[in-house]
């Protein structure tokens, strides 16, 4: 009798830690597996001028949005009667701020996604990545190869990152929104090791009780069901505020609205 309870304790010992050690198995799989939106985003890797043009498209168009936030309506109307000429390459070839200043003008007066009171613009996929890899994956040895993916109306990005066990690739799926006049919010949906799910919206609320110092402009609201993380997109006291964005067709399409006053962004 007992030499049978204790072979059924050793065989149930034996199934513990077979389920066990499968369990830790499958997990350092899965940590080490990349989700397969990074693995196609890796697949199609940007040459270096292909990523120079990427760049320059979206230095371009903040250029013009600057430029669109310092004309009034009066002045915009006055830049559409302009004559041709006006917008003639200056003598000074080396005067690049002249250069610039001219084509963001011309963005201004040709684009038919400007008018009088709104500026559209839409950032591609392609767009985004080259910015990151200028940004982020340049100048952090610890953060490599950011990857942005825009489909299913969801933001999805990753990268790789250095830890002491090794090169794991972190990502996180969310969905983007306007919420105030001049913030963006992401609201997050998913976060992974490789293809592991992890607890965020439990880590960030752990992390939200410790009253940590956010940077200038960011605001993160673990009140929800889904943690948010907001953003404020728009230059303080500017007379710019969102009127929309959205996800479609692998960009990011987001609709600026001039109010005549300026808006106030909301308390950091």
């Amino acid at each position: 009798m007992i030499l049978k309870f204790l072979k059924r304790c050793f065989l149930a010992c034996v199934l513990l830690a077979t389920v066990a050690a499968g369990a830790v198995i499958g997990c350092v799989v899965l940590a080490c597996t990349s989700p397969g939106f990074y693995k196609v985003a890796l697949s199609e890797p940007a040459d270096a001028a292909d990523a120079r043009a990427a760049m320059a498209e979206v230095e371009r168009t903040f250029r013009s949005l600057e430029m669109f936030l310092k004309l009034d309506g009066d002045n915009y109307d006055a830049l559409q009667a302009l004559p041709e000429e006006a917008f003639a390459p200056k003598r000074d070839p080396n005067s690049k701020t002249e250069g610039e200043v001219l084509a963001a003008l011309n963005t201004l007066r040709d684009s038919e996604l400007v008018t009088r009171d709104t500026f559209t613009f839409s950032l591609t996929e392609r767009q985004l990545n080259a910015f990151l890899s200028e940004e982020i994956g340049a100048q952090d040895k610890d953060v490599r190869e950011p990857r942005v993916s825009l489909e299913g109306g969801l933001v999805r990005c990753g990268a790789t990152v250095a830890t002491p066990a090794g090169d794991l690739v972190l990502s996180l799926d969310g969905e983007l929104s306007k919420s105030e006049r001049t913030s963006l919010d992401f609201e997050l949906h998913a976060a992974r090791v490789g293809r592991l799910p992890l607890p965020a919206g439990r880590l960030l609320k752990l992390f939200a009780q410790t009253n940590p110092r956010l940077p200038r402009g960011v605001r993160l609201d673990v009140s929800g069901a889904r943690p948010v993380l907001s953003v404020t997109a728009m230059p303080t006291r500017s007379q710019l505020q969102i009127d929309s964005v959205r996800i479609a067709g692998g960009a990011l399409h987001m609709v600026v609205r001039r109010t005549g006053v300026a808006v106030v962004a909301a308390a950091d």
